[in-house]
């Protein structure tokens, strides 16, 4: 995948990924200050968002080799991150 897209997408995934923990975006109205736009944010639940994040898509390259040890690999590597950083 051409890294340009790549880079974009990881920036749209986090974009997404923060807003589902309580940024605002604020580029619509320029005068609010940064202090409002992360008042509601919360950042335990944007890093719980982001390692969850990665378990799942080390579930997802897993899948895509059902039957190999890759797959029994990429569920121990996202059992691993759940557990590591404490994450249901």
């Amino acid at each position: 995948m051409n890294d340009r897209i790549e880079d974009y997408m990881m920036h749209t995934k986090f974009k997404e990924l923060a807003k589902q923990a309580g940024w605002m975006n604020t580029s619509q109205h320029p005068r609010w200050n940064e202090l409002y736009q992360c008042q509601n944010f919360d950042i335990g639940e944007f890093a719980e968002l982001i390692v969850q994040e990665c378990a799942n898509q080390a579930l997802k390259m897993g899948e895509a080799h059902s039957l190999t040890d890759f797959y029994t690999g990429s569920i121990i590597l996202s059992e691993f991150l759940l557990a590591r950083f404490g994450v249901e």
